[in-house]
């Protein structure tokens, strides 16, 4: 997924990360826990956040939970499942990862890593 966060006009520009719980039970995470990381040659370096809260929320069967990334805060109004993530990021490869715990195949929780791989295009950079 590739993404310009920079235009013509002053209007704040958004990109989702969305997990879908395809599965029959909930899954755990504390939505706070995110992280990105940018590749820098061949390797990933750690980029946000610097710390985060503790709360957990469970994601139920056949739900969703959003974070909605910008690179400039907006007023949007955020929902129960939907979190902003503020980051201003260069132009380049990134990953956007959040880890939780599901129950897969009726089994004991097991930990889940979740990433979604997203580029940068930033045409305001000198």
């Amino acid at each position: 997924m590739s993404f310009e966060p920079s235009g013509a006009d002053d209007s704040v520009k958004t990109m989702e990360f969305v997990l879908r719980n395809r599965t029959d039970e909930s899954f755990g995470l504390n939505p706070y826990s995110w992280s990105i990381y940018e590749q820098i040659e061949n390797e990933w370096s750690f980029v946000a956040p610097d710390e985060y809260v503790e709360p957990w929320t469970e994601v139920a069967s056949g739900e969703t939970y959003t974070w909605q990334y910008s690179i400039h805060r907006h007023s949007a109004p955020m929902s129960e499942d939907t979190m902003a993530v503020v980051q201003d990021l260069s132009s380049g490869i990134y990953a956007f990862q959040i880890t939780g715990f599901g129950t897969l195949d009726g089994n004991d929780e097991t930990n889940v890593e979740c990433i979604a791989l997203f580029e940068i295009q930033r045409t305001d950079e000198v």
